[in-house]
């Protein structure tokens, strides 16, 4: 039992780490790593939520000072307007043409980056 609780701290750290230099990723790594260690699905989920609200407390204490007001009212906007918009999606869209649509703008996001990146 004590080995499983040490790799499962290591699992969220490492999800944390992840998550402090990148900004996102923490579920990407823990999720793997627990379900590998044997911890449930909807337990792990539970834990890397939790392991990432406090991360992300940690980073807000840290640099508050750092913080842009304008930029965080516009997310919260754009959140407050997305959120029900994605769900509406999601309930009454058919999954497969969902995710070809999410493929397709990553593709063209990416595209567009990469031709950012070499040409200007």
């Amino acid at each position: 039992m004590d080995v499983i609780i040490i790799l499962s701290l290591f699992a969220i750290f490492l999800g944390g780490l992840v998550r402090t230099y990148f900004g996102f990723g923490e579920a990407l790594i823990s999720m793997p790593l627990l379900a590998l260690i044997g911890l449930e699905t909807h337990a792990a989920i539970s834990v890397v939520g939790l392991a990432g609200l406090f991360v992300a407390s940690l980073n807000i204490f840290s640099g508050y000072r750092n913080i842009k007001y304008n930029v965080l009212f516009l997310m919260l906007v754009g959140s407050l307007v997305g959120i029900p918009i994605g769900i509406w999606i999601l309930r009454y869209f058919n999954t497969n043409i969902v995710q070809m649509m999410l493929g397709g703008f990553l593709i063209m996001y990416g595209t567009y980056s990469l031709c950012k990146f070499l040409f200007f």
